[in-house]
């Protein structure tokens, strides 16, 4: 009997080596698929399906001190010093000069770096945001919701009601000469593997790329990288700008999470219209 199981087992083994050697011989690919490469959803064209309303779980670059786990809340995990309402201003802004990843900028640019920092709450140095103007790209970070066809992504911003096209056809970025300056740029997408690149360019100089004065030039040049695993999906942005900055500066990923529900929505923003700027006795911006 055990020599019979022995027989049997070789006699499989035999099989299966055979069976291989056929495939290779007739030039068909053998894969090994890995555990996350079966747990990505795929579209009708096989790539990664990013379709969905994403919620943000982790914030980008946000400093470990300013996180509550309790409540699950930045925004409350460090109280204003001495309960004042001007320290209700003032310490947001100290939180963002906490973060280490900040763009390095030419020596001859850090003084303009520091009065828009310290003036932007002024008319001649406002930051954008503050009064009401978009984010831009790739201040406004991850979106909020994808809608993916295999020729366009349509990427929605519920905070503020904005969106993006990604264009995914294969066409080139637009020359030049025919930049119009934007405040989101001009997006075409490819896939390296399951990573979806978005490249970015032609923006304007109004925007900023994060509260503490950090400006850039209309050569900008932004990559985004997502990939997704199983329910989430991971996003990261790299800023080339060689005109103002040292070097290419490279984001902390933001990381989200897709929200089950089929019937789900995205919350309407409210409009937005800037009462304070006039009435600012301190030029700090909460």
């Amino acid at each position: 009997m055990k020599r019979l199981i022995l027989c049997s087992a070789s006699l499989a083994l035999a099989v299966s080596v055979l069976a291989s050697a056929l495939l290779l011989a007739q030039g068909a690919p053998v894969q090994k698929a890995t555990a996350a490469a079966s747990a990505i959803p795929r579209m009708p064209d096989g790539q990664p399906d990013f379709n969905g309303i994403w919620a943000a779980t982790t914030r980008r670059d946000a400093p470990p001190a300013a996180f509550n786990p309790a409540t699950g809340n930045y925004a409350t995990a460090i109280n204003s010093r001495g309960g004042s309402p001007v320290n209700v201003e003032r310490d947001p802004g100290i939180r963002q000069r906490m973060l280490p990843n900040r763009p390095l900028y030419r020596p001859q640019y850090w003084s303009r770096v520091q009065l828009l920092d310290t003036e932007g709450a002024t008319v001649d140095n406002v930051d954008p945001v503050f009064v009401c103007l978009p984010a831009g790209v790739p201040r406004m970070g991850a979106p909020d919701q994808i809608v993916q066809t295999s020729k366009l992504m349509i990427f929605i911003y519920a905070g503020r009601d904005e969106f993006r096209r990604i264009y995914m056809d294969g066409r080139p970025q637009p020359k030049e000469e025919y930049w119009f300056g934007s405040w989101r740029g001009h997006s075409v997408g490819h896939w390296e593997g399951d990573t979806l690149v978005i490249e970015t360019v032609d923006f304007n100089d109004s925007s900023w790329l994060g509260w503490p004065g950090y400006f850039h030039s209309i050569d900008m040049r932004v990559t985004e990288r997502m990939r997704r695993e199983g329910n989430k999906i991971t996003w990261q942005a790299t800023v080339h700008d060689a005109k103002v900055l040292l070097q290419d500066w490279v984001m902390a990923p933001d990381t989200m999470t897709l929200n089950p529900d089929p019937e789900a929505e995205l919350d309407e923003a409210l409009p937005c219209r800037d009462q304070d700027l006039e009435h600012m006795v301190t030029k700090e911006r909460g």
